[in-house]
C-alpha cells in the first residue's frame, strides 16, 4: 500500500478493513520501511488481489487555547490554558472589542460568541455596554470534545463632564426595588396571585430576587388541597441570586401535606420535599421551645462567588477535567435570633436542574461535581435531558453544596476488549472509581471491603469524609478512613460481631449483594421482597441455593432489580467478586435508579 511519509506516519493506525470486514491491528502487525510502503499480515484465506485498505488515525482530543487576546483591557489572570474564567476593564470610550484566540492544535475549531473564528486571528467586533460583558470563547477538538472559556469585560461608567459639575457619583449601597421581577406562585398548577411578595437589588452589578412567602395565604391554599401537593415559585427574570424566605411554620405546614417546594429560576431550579428541610431538627438546633414561626427559613438559589470559582477551576486543572458550566450555589438555612444552621443533609436525593447553556454540546457533560473548599472533588448523580428545545442536567444529591458541569473521559488501556470496558470508564469518568495508575484498572483483581466501600459511597454522590470509626480496626490516617465511617453512617456496612471491619479483606458476591441491597434503600429502588418470592428469584439459579441465610433476600432484591445478572445460571455467591463487577454493579444500581443515563 503506497502511502505518505516516513513510517512514523503510520504509528496511529487504528483499524484496517478488508472486503468490508474490519480487523483490529496493533503497531505490530503494520510493518513500513524506508520507502514509506505499509506492509500488513493477512488473515488466513483472503486473496491478496481483493483486498482493499481503508486507515484510520485516532482523532485528537485537545481543546485547549494556547493564547488569548484582546483589542483591549489585560486579561485577568494572565492567559494559562488551564484557566477558563477571566476578566477585563476597558475605559468608558471603549464600545467595541475583539478577541484573538490560538488553539492549542491546529485541529480545533473555535468560537466567539457564537461565530467561526479562524485560530490565531481576531473576531468580529463585539459591542460594549456600560456594565459588565461576558464573551464566551468555545474550542471543539477534532473529535468533538468542548472547552469553554469566558471573558468578563467591564466598560466603566462616563464621568460627569464640565457642563454638570453637580452630578453625584453613582451610590455604592445596594438599590432596592418592590417591582415584580416576573415571577409567578402556583399551587397544584393554578397560579395565585398575592401570596407572595418580591424584592430586586442591585449591587455592583449582581441582581439578586428575593421572594418572600405569606405564611398565612400559603396555609389557606395549603387546607384547601390534597396531600402530595406541588408548590412552585417560578421566576423568568435575568438574576445572579434567588432567595425565597418563609416561616418554619409554613415548612411544618407544607410537610404536613407531605408537599414539594419546586423553584424555578434562570440560573437553577430546585425540587425540595418539604419533609426533606428537617424543620424540626433544624429548630432544635437553634434553641429550645423556639416557636417555629419565629423561625425564617432561606432556600437560595445564586452564581458562586469569584473565590469559589477560582477554586473550582483549580481543581479543574489539578483533576483533569474541563469546567463546562460554572458553579451554583444551592443552600436552605434556618435563623433565630441572631443564630443560622444549615439544612446540609436529606433523608432522600433531592433534585436540581442547571440550565445548559446555548452553544455547549450537552453530550460534551460528562456529571455534576461539588468541589469542596479544600478543592477536593466529587462526583454528584447526573442525567442530561432536553425539554422545550433546551438542554438541562439533572443533579440529585443527598446533601446541599455547590455544583459544577464538567467533561471527563478516562479510558484505561487494559480494559480493551473486556466486557466491562463501558460500565469502568464511564465510572471513571464520573469519578466514582479509580484505576491502580493513570492507565490500568485491573478489572480481574479481587477488590477489598474498603475499595468497596468507597466506590458505592463515591457512587452516591457522598463525601469521603467521616469522622468517627465504629471499627477497632479502622484509624485516622487509613485512607480509607473517611469512605468507612460515612458508609457505616448511611448503614451500607456491618461490621464483624468482634467489632472489625476488616478493611483488607476481599468481598464475596454475596456481601458485595448485601451491601449494594442497603445502597437501594437510598436510591428508592424497591428492596422488600417476601421469602416466597426470594426463593422463587434465586431458584432460577443452580447454586441459589448456596447463598447464605442473611444474605437471601438482599440477593433476591439485587436480582429483581436488574443489578447482578449471574453467569451461565450461576450466581457465585461465595467467590470474590472482581473490580469491573463492582463497577458493573454500581453503574447497574445507578442507571436503574434513574440517577445516571445509559452511556
Amino acid at each position: 500500500v503506497d502511502g505518505p511519509g516516513q513510517p512514523a506516519a503510520y504509528a496511529a493506525v487504528s483499524a484496517i478493513s478488508i472486503d468490508g470486514l474490519d480487523y483490529e491491528y496493533g503497531i505490530t502487525d503494520v510493518k513500513t520501511d524506508k520507502d514509506g510502503k505499509l506492509y500488513l499480515w493477512l488473515p488466513d484465506g483472503i486473496d491478496e488481489d481483493d483486498v482493499s485498505v481503508t486507515i484510520s488515525t485516532a482523532k485528537s482530543s485537545n481543546a485547549d487555547l494556547s493564547g488569548l487576546e484582546l483589542s483591549s483591557g489585560t486579561l485577568e489572570p494572565a492567559f494559562a490554558s488551564g484557566t477558563t474564567s477571566y476578566t477585563a476593564s476597558v475605559d468608558n470610550d471603549v464600545t467595541s472589542i475583539t478577541v484573538t484566540p490560538t488553539t492549542a492544535d491546529s485541529k480545533a475549531t473555535v468560537t466567539v460568541d457564537g461565530a467561526t473564528v479562524v485560530s490565531g486571528t481576531p473576531s468580529e467586533a463585539i459591542s460594549l455596554e456600560v456594565g459588565e460583558n461576558t464573551i464566551t470563547i468555545v474550542v471543539t477538538a477534532e473529535d468533538g470534545t468542548t472547552k469553554t472559556y469566558t471573558v468578563t469585560v467591564t466598560r466603566e461608567s462616563a464621568a460627569p463632564g464640565p457642563s454638570d459639575p453637580e452630578t453625584p457619583p453613582p451610590a455604592a449601597d445596594p438599590v432596592q426595588s418592590e417591582e415584580n421581577p416576573g415571577f409567578t406562585v402556583i399551587v397544584d398548577g393554578v397560579p395565585h396571585e398575592q401570596v407572595a411578595e418580591s424584592t430586586v437589588t442591585e449591587d455592583n452589578g449582581t441582581t439578586s430576587v428575593t421572594v418572600t412567602i405569606d405564611d398565612s395565604k400559603l396555609k389557606e391554599l395549603l387546607a384547601e388541597e390534597n396531600d402530595h401537593t406541588v408548590v412552585v415559585i417560578s421566576v423568568t427574570s435575568d438574576l445572579d441570586k434567588f432567595a425565597a424566605v418563609l416561616t418554619g411554620e409554613a415548612v411544618k405546614a407544607m410537610e404536613n401535606k407531605q408537599a414539594v417546594l419546586e423553584i424555578e429560576t434562570p440560573i437553577g431550579s430546585y425540587k425540595l420535599p418539604a419533609a426533606d428541610v428537617w424543620i424540626d431538627n433544624l429548630s432544635a438546633q437553634l434553641g429550645e421551645d423556639v416557636a417555629l414561626s419565629d423561625i425564617i427559613v432561606n432556600v437560595s438559589i445564586e452564581k458562586s462567588d469569584a473565590d469559589t470559582i477560582q477554586v473550582v477551576e483549580n481543581a479543574a486543572e489539578t483533576g483533569q477535567f474541563t469546567l463546562v458550566v460554572p458553579p451554583i450555589d444551592f443552600t436552605i438555612t434556618a435563623a433565630y435570633n441572631g443564630k443560622t444552621v444549615q439544612a446540609d443533609k436529606f433523608n432522600s436525593y433531592v433534585e436540581r436542574e442547571i440550565p445548559i447553556p446555548d452553544g455547549v454540546d450537552p453530550s460534551r457533560i460528562t456529571t455534576a461535581v461539588i468541589t469542596e473548599k479544600d478543592g477536593t472533588t466529587r462526583h454528584v448523580p447526573t442525567i442530561v435531558i432536553a425539554r422545550n428545545g433546551k438542554f438541562y442536567a439533572v443533579v440529585n444529591s443527598l446533601t446541599n453544596s455547590t455544583y459544577s458541569l464538567i467533561w471527563r473521559n478516562v479510558a484505561f488501556a487494559d480494559m480493551e476488549g473486556h466486557w466491562a470496558k463501558s460500565a469502568v470508564n464511564d465510572m471513571a469518568s464520573r469519578m466514582v472509581i479509580k484505576g491502580m495508575d493513570e492507565t490500568h484498572f485491573h478489572p480481574d483483581a479481587p477488590i477489598t471491603r474498603a475499595q468497596f466501600a468507597a466506590i458505592v459511597i463515591r457512587g452516591l454522590g457522598l463525601s469521603e469524609n467521616g469522622t468517627t470509626s465504629a471499627f477497632s480496626d479502622v484509624t485516622p490516617g487509613d485512607w480509607y478512613m473517611g469512605a468507612v465511617a460515612k458508609a457505616h453512617e448511611y448503614g451500607i456496612i456491618q461490621g464483624y460481631e468482634d467489632g472489625t471491619f476488616r478493611p483488607n479483606r476481599t468481598v464475596t458476591r454475596e456481601e458485595a449483594m448485601a451491601m449494594i441491597a442497603r445502597a437501594m434503600q437510598w436510591t428508592g429502588l424497591r428492596t422488600e421482597v417476601s421469602s416466597q418470592d426470594a426463593a422463587a428469584i434465586l431458584s432460577s439459579f443452580t447454586d441459589g441455593a448456596e447463598i447464605s441465610g442473611w444474605a437471601v433476600h438482599a440477593a433476591a432484591a439485587v436480582v429483581s432489580n436488574g443489578l447482578v445478572q449471574g453467569s451461565n445460571a450461576e450466581l457465585h455467591p461465595k467467590d470474590e467478586i472482581t473490580r469491573a463487577e463492582t463497577a458493573a454493579i454500581v453503574q447497574r444500581l445507578l442507571i436503574q435508579s434513574n440517577l445516571i443515563d445509559q452511556r
